[in-house]
């Protein structure tokens, strides 16, 4: 398989004119911490076959606390990030609206490919995956902040 060319680095802003977004709206109170939320995204993106899709990133890795290199050589760690690299989305809570959302953004430049891949992220996708979904400190949970 040939790997798909990214850069190394991508501007990506919480601006909506520099940056792409997709916008996940939740039907129901979002009954975990937001931590949990940013750690599920990833979890439902691993199970997508475009996370695992070679790039060609110029060489960049990251890099752990120890010192080893980790290679950022499948879209997902491009996308994502891993110690010592820092990626190229963020995630953003959105309470403007009746109900919960997230907004993940990520670079112009970015591939079809990762626009497939954040596409099929669901809120139930997420529900399933958080670790920590009704449990915990529910006055730390996200339905619980700015009176959502």
């Amino acid at each position: 398989m040939q790997k798909l060319k990214v850069p190394a680095r991508a501007n990506v802003s919480r601006n909506q004119s520099e940056s792409n977004f997709i916008r996940i709206v939740f039907g129901q109170p979002v009954r975990t911490f937001w931590d949990d939320i940013c750690v599920a995204i990833r979890e439902v993106c691993k199970r997508h076959p475009n996370y695992r899709i070679p790039i060609d990133n110029g060489g960049v890795r990251g890099r752990t606390d120890q010192g080893k290199e980790i290679p950022i050589d499948v879209l997902g760690k491009w996308l994502f990030g891993t110690p010592g690299y820092k990626g190229h989305r963020i995630f953003e809570p959105d309470f403007s609206g009746e109900k919960f959302a997230v907004i993940i953004f990520f670079p112009q430049e970015a591939s079809q490919e990762v626009l497939e891949m954040l596409k099929a992220v669901t809120p139930l996708k997420i529900i399933e995956a958080c670790s920590s979904w009704g449990k915990g400190d529910n006055s730390q949970w996200v339905c619980n902040k700015k009176g959502i």
